[in-house]
Parts: structure tokens; sequence; C-alpha cells
């Protein structure tokens, strides 16, 4: 029941090894204050020359004032704030806009990416913009031809931006009546709706140089679709017969989590996206493929099942729903079955946490690849020892870490026991500190593993050389999961693209790790 051959034959079935990061993380001497799309073009050009051909990216979705890329307000929406401000045409001709130019550049300097004071240049300085170009750009074939290939999503993500400034950007349950339940007079708000819909116009075809310039240079793109999605979220308020808002999603209680997890998204509400043929899934699917030819698959056995709570109620006391075995197996294979074959795209599925033997056995009878992570693949029903990398399966993709975890190096130092355990499984001397001779061969492990993928953080790989990386690996985490923290989702590279690239070592040491690129599986 293999439906991912026709998508492995597009991105060819051999080895790939790739970097992930969130684009906020990196700066060009042309970024305005956090990483932006057209960032990716000089990324790409280099990356190919070292024998890397994959970059993943965290999500890219709109999350408005959010810095988290996974509190979307729209599946399908770009956000603005990643914007390339110096590649919008004839921006020399409107007043005030270098002034702005200048004071985001400033904010590259920072440590960590002022995500707020950011966004809100950023806005400004395409308020001057739009109020100089709207007219003309509206009459532009190139933006009337893009909005009639996009109206299925940009018309209510148009309106619902809109409705939020009207609205001081609370939450659409508290907008005014007539507003929530979608009866509304366009009219007073023509101005933003457009302003808004221009501004994705902006987004998408930067991104499709981005993607021009990744085919070019042989370098597939891999996106990022979280399984779940905001609750003030466009999707939500257009659609809100499509989940369940009394409910919410997050994990029971376990080892690290005594009290379970609250994540507070919306679940779905499933027979009604089957009788649309899961209509909603299959469009943001649409959406993604104009700019990706990989996507991460976030949290697959949520296709089978979720730890659901109930109204005002904890973690604690939530339920697996469905509830019955027989009922994951079915539903999990239906919603996967559907969705998947509607792309082109290769999904890879991320299917951490607990997983049921009936779950694992559909994902890989689906024929979908799914992610190892290295420090959490044991033989945790006997020894606890850690599974030789050589083993993995072809159809998977190995990595090191997550983004909400911490590097290697942090947790070799904080997990002794465990660092000892894969140090003797792996034929490797322990060391109290990781060093980078050592680092470097659990990477090469990770780079030589049974996996056709093989893809780890680029804040991670640029430790490799200290004078790439802070002088702290707790500088390099990106997200700590769970806690509201300063630090969370503002991760910046300590240094500019331009030196990471021109940076020979580095590009040598990623040679190395791609020796086996040209290896195929058969």
């Amino acid at each position: 029941m293999d439906i991912t051959s026709v998508q492995w034959n597009l991105v060819g079935k051999h080895h790939h090894h790739g970097i992930c990061f969130p684009l906020s993380s990196i700066f060009t001497e042309k970024s305005c204050g956090i990483g932006e799309y057209f960032d990716l073009i000089p990324l790409i050009q280099w990356l190919a020359t070292t024998g890397f051909d994959t970059i993943q990216l965290l999500p890219l979705t709109d999350t408005g004032d959010d810095p988290s890329p996974y509190m979307g307000l729209s599946s399908c929406a770009l956000h603005p704030i990643y914007l390339s401000l110096r590649a919008l045409p004839n921006h020399d001709a409107v007043a005030g806009f270098s002034k702005k130019l200048e004071e985001l550049a400033a904010l590259n300097k920072t440590e960590r990416v002022d995500y707020t004071n950011v966004l809100h240049k950023k806005l400004e300085a395409l308020s001057l913009y739009l109020d100089r170009f709207l007219l003309e750009i509206e009459k532009d074939p190139e933006f009337q031809r893009f909005f009639e290939e996009n109206q299925f999503w940009l018309t209510s993500y148009s309106i619902f931006k809109a409705l939020k400034t009207v609205h001081n950007g609370k939450v659409w349950w508290n907008w005014e009546k007539a507003a929530q339940y979608k009866i509304i007079d366009e009219t007073p708000l023509t101005n933003e709706i457009l302003r808004w819909r221009v501004i994705q116009y902006f987004c998408f075809s930067q991104f499709k140089e981005v993607k021009k310039a990744a085919e070019a240079n042989q370098v597939l793109l891999k996106g990022d679709v979280p399984i779940l999605i905001n609750k003030d979220s466009v999707d939500t308020w257009w659609n809100p017969d499509l989940f369940d808002l009394n409910f919410s999603v997050g994990s029971p209680p376990d080892t690290y989590n005594k009290d379970g997890q609250h994540w507070n998204f919306p679940t779905y509400q499933w027979d009604n996206h089957r009788k649309d043929g899961f209509r909603w899934w299959k469009d943001r699917l649409r959406v993604k493929e104009k700019l990706y030819h990989i996507y991460r698959l976030d949290h697959i056995i949520g296709f089978f099942r979720f730890w659901t709570i109930p109204p005002q109620k904890s973690a604690k006391d939530g339920s697996f729903i469905p509830e019955h075995e027989y009922e994951w197996k079915a539903l999990g294979e239906e919603i996967l079955s559907e969705i998947v074959s509607s792309s082109s795209m290769l999904p890879i599925g991320e299917e951490l946490g607990a997983t049921e033997d009936v779950m694992t056995a559909s994902i890989r009878s689906l024929g979908i690849p799914v992610v190892k992570v290295m420090r959490w693949e044991r033989a945790h029903d006997k020894d606890q020892s850690f599974i030789n990398p050589k083993l993995y399966p072809p159809n998977t993709l190995s990595t090191l870490s997550t983004h909400d975890i911490p590097i290697m190096k942090e947790w070799w130092t904080e997990e002794p026991n465990a660092s000892k355990r894969l140090a003797h499984n792996f034929g490797i001397a322990w060391e109290k500190t990781l060093s980078t001779s050592k680092f470097f061969d659990i990477l090469s492990l990770c780079h030589t593993s049974g996996s056709l993928f093989h893809v780890n953080m680029f804040n991670e790989m640029l430790t490799l050389f200290p004078d790439l990386s802070w002088n702290s690996a707790t500088r390099e985490r990106i997200n700590i999961p769970g806690l509201v923290l300063p630090t969370n989702w503002t991760y910046r590279c300590k240094k500019s693209l331009e030196e990471i690239c021109s940076h020979y070592e580095f590009g040598k040491a990623l040679q190395e790790l791609s020796k086996n690129r040209l290896e195929s599986y058969r």
C-alpha cells in the first residue's frame, strides 16, 4: 500500500544531506533585522558546493505577533516578517523608506532576534510602500493572476487580517458579533483587505525565486506542515465546522511531564473533513507544493488519535480519541492516504512520542518516511542500548536533534549516563565535555546511517567551529517547549551567512559528511 513511490521518484532515491533551521535565525548584510526569503538564495548556492542538497525550514506561515512558527494565524499565508524589503521594486522612490531600512538593519546586530520590534518596523515600512504603489500593483496582471490562483484561501485570509486590525488584534471570538459570524460589509475595509493580498503576492513572488534558485542548484526545499492550527486563525473562523473549538489537544502524563501537556490547539471534526474529501488538507498542501519539494508531516500519530482535553480541564483529565485501537488504524490510514496522494511532495513524518505498534505498522505500510533522532533510538524494551545508525531503514531521516531539545553538546553534559552509553555503543571514547573531534565523529555516524535522508540542525553544525558559534551550548537552544521564555524562538546565528559561507574549514567538513550522497538504495 506504498503511496509515496511517485514522490520518491521526484526527489531521487539516494542519499540526501541537509540542514534545518528557522528562517528567523540567519541573516545577511542585506537583512532587515531577521532572516529573509532572499537570504536563502546565497545559502542554497553555497550549500550545493558542499554536496549537501536539502534545506529544511521550520514553518513560514503568518503567526502575527507570536514568534513561534507553530502558532499560525493561517494554514496557507506566508509571514510578511520574512519579506526582503530591499528587493521591493522602486522602493527608493518612497519617502521615508530608506530611513526604515536603516533602522531595521541596526536590528541585525542584536544577539537575539528582536521579533516584535522587527515586525512592527517592517509593517511600518510596508505601509509606506503600499501608500505609494498599492493602486498600481492592483492593476498589475501578475498580481491579478496570483489572486485568481489563490483566492480559495487568500480571500478569507485578507478579510481576517483586516478585521483583526479593526479589532486591535483581539482573538476573533471577541470581535463584534457580526464579524464573528462573517456578516461583513467589506466596503470600509477594501483598502486594508487589498494591502494584505498584495503583501502575500510579494511573499509568494519572492519565494518563487527561492525555489527557482534551489532547483537550478539541485537543492531540495523541505517545508513544515504543523498538524494543528491556532484556535485564533482564519481557518477556525472561516471553517468552524472543521474544528472542535471546545476541546483541546495535548499529551498524557509521562516520565518527562507528570501532569501531561495542554497545547491549547483545537481538535478536528474528522467526519466533516470526510464529507468534502479532506479538501482543507488538500488545499493546504496545494499551496505548500508551490514552495517545497518535501514536507515535514508534524505529529503524524495525531492522524490516528489525539489526546483530547475537555473544556476547563487539565491534561490529566484527557483521553485518547478515537478510543479503540481498531478505530486508530482505520482513521489514520484513511486520512493519510487521502492527503499524501494529493501532492507531489514527499512527506516525512514526525512520529515522536508514545506510538502504538498499530500506528507504526500503518505508517510503514503506507511508505511514509519517518524521523530517527539518534539519542532516542534505543532498545527500550531490552537493555536501553543505542541502536546502530547503520541499521536504520532507508525510508527514514536521521538527525541528532530537533528545534525543541538541547543540541548534542549540551545533552552530552546534562545526561552523562546516557552519553556514556551512547559512546560505548558507538565505539567512541567518552569524555566529560564533548570535544569538536568527537562531535564530528557522531555527526559522521548520522550522515552515514542507513537512512536516505540525513538532516541536522544548522545551529548544531555550526558548533563544529568556535568562531561560528556562541560560547555556550545553551545559547544555541532554539526552543524549550512548555515554557514561556524570552529566549524561545529568538535564536540568531552568531555570524552572518557571508561569514559562514566563506568559512573554508566548515565547507570542507560538510563535504566530508556528504561523501556518500551519490550512493543509491536499490
